[in-house]
């Protein structure tokens, strides 16, 4: 009989950060079990920062959307498509992200550098 050990491939898990920028949830998984990796709280933070953006941007859309009466159609329909550009954005700014995770890249969006310094409670 063969007895020897099978070893483990630990390389193959994947790492929490990847998960960093999954809208609304990404960026507290990483603050909670990331905690002391410096480079996954920077985008911690940046996916922070955006998903409060976006979500006081759809918020205001939607109040603005309720206020607006059924007779302004046109205004209506932009204030609707104001809001899937929005979505669409948000979107694009998280994969943008994913990949400078994935190449260990923590520079590339300027104005989110500038309000990610901003929430030092995480």
């Amino acid at each position: 009989m063969n007895s020897q050990k099978k070893s483990c491939n630990c390389t193959k898990i994947l790492k929490i950060e990847y998960f960093t920028y999954i809208p609304f949830i990404g960026w507290w998984l990483t603050a909670v079990f990331k905690k002391d990796d410096a480079f996954a709280m920077e985008h911690a933070k940046k996916a922070l920062v955006l998903a409060v953006f976006f979500t006081a941007a759809l918020a205001f859309l939607g109040i603005s959307f309720a206020l607006v009466s059924n007779q302004a159609r046109i205004l209506r329909m932009i204030l609707t498509v104001m809001v899937y550009l929005l979505d669409i954005t948000y979107i694009i700014l998280c994969i943008i992200g994913t990949q400078r995770i994935f190449t260990k890249k923590n520079s590339g969006l300027p104005f989110l550098d500038k309000f990610a310094k901003i929430p030092d409670f995480l």
